[in-house]
């Protein structure tokens, strides 16, 4: 008669097995989270790449890269004033509600987290009247201003297009601004309206819309989930026209802007997480703290410094 140990595990065994388990799951547990972020970030990438192609093919049929949403020459009313034609760029390369081309990252159109829709965050989505056409607003009494609370849903990558001639006049005067007073503020596109021409636009007499958009940067709030005041509303300015247009500039001179020159973008996720700024002696005066924790940093002392979010341009 078989009287041997039937078909079963031991308490020991089952023991062995629980904790083997318990140990896997904790490697799980840390290492999944980071496999997702690095998923999603070579995902934002070939988002990018992808955007990138269609604003090119868009450039060599019209010469000039697509607006954002703003005061563009083409569409003037019977007086001949330009209309505040919004239509974003997803729109101009075919792509408009493509959620397969939405910020991977975004779970709100307030990409700064400042709980207000700010005008560069603003996507307005159109009415459909055809497959692939939609119909927008054209009324130059009434631009989106701001204002309107954020939505809990995924947005698209900011675009901020520029003309470069422009782009280099801005940041140049923010330079001299920075170099002839040493005071950091200037490197964040803050004007301390002392009266000399006020501002960059009006320094150069920039006309809006430029003649050509020839340059551009795309934002996702990335990893961090937001771009720490890269997009926040530029200074008041006298009409929405120009509004707009320093919003622009202020974000892009913001979002390309590498103040120590070594080709690297000084608020990018990607090379923040490699040190970008943490060294720099400039870094203890407030000047690769993100705009919106350089505020922080003036008034109370904040010596923290986040990620940035996730930028390309061509």
């Amino acid at each position: 008669m078989y009287t041997g140990r039937g078909w079963g595990f031991t308490l020991i065994e089952l023991l062995v097995v629980i904790a083997i388990i318990g140990i896997l799951a904790g490697f799980l547990a840390v290492g999944l989270p980071r496999a997702l972020e690095l998923a999603k970030i070579r995902d934002v990438e070939t988002d990018f790449n992808g955007i990138r192609n269609a604003l090119s093919v868009y450039s060599a049929q019209h010469g000039t890269y697509p607006p954002a949403y703003g005061y563009f020459t083409g569409y003037n009313n019977d007086a001949g004033a330009p209309l505040y034609y919004l239509a974003p760029y997803m729109a101009r390369i075919g792509e408009l509600n493509n959620e397969d081309l939405f910020d991977r990252f975004s779970t709100t159109d307030d990409a700064n987290q400042n709980s207000v829709v700010d005008r560069l965050e603003f996507t307005p989505v159109g009415i459909e009247i055809g497959p692939g056409r939609f119909q927008f607003t054209d009324d130059a009494t009434a631009p989106y201003n701001g204002g309107l609370a954020p939505s809990n849903q995924a947005a698209p990558y900011i675009y901020l297009p520029v003309n470069k001639r422009q782009a280099t006049q801005y940041a140049t005067w923010f330079w001299k601004k920075w170099k002839s007073s040493g005071m950091v503020k200037y490197m964040y596109g803050i004007d301390d309206g002392d009266g000399d021409d006020q501002n960059p636009i009006n320094a150069y007499k920039m006309t809006f819309p430029p003649t050509q958009y020839d340059d551009y940067a795309l934002i996702s709030v990335g990893p961090w989930g937001q771009t720490g005041g890269i997009t926040d509303n530029a200074p008041a300015a006298g009409t929405p026209a120009l509004q707009y247009h320093m919003d622009v500039m202020r974000a892009y001179f913001l979002a390309t802007r590498d103040a120590n020159e070594n080709k690297q973008l000084d608020f990018d996720f990607r090379t923040r997480k490699l040190g970008e700024g943490k060294r720099d002696a400039y870094a203890q005066d407030g000047l690769y703290h993100l705009p919106n924790e350089f505020a922080e940093w003036q008034s109370t002392g904040f010596t923290g410094s986040s990620y940035g979010p996730m930028i390309d341009s061509p």
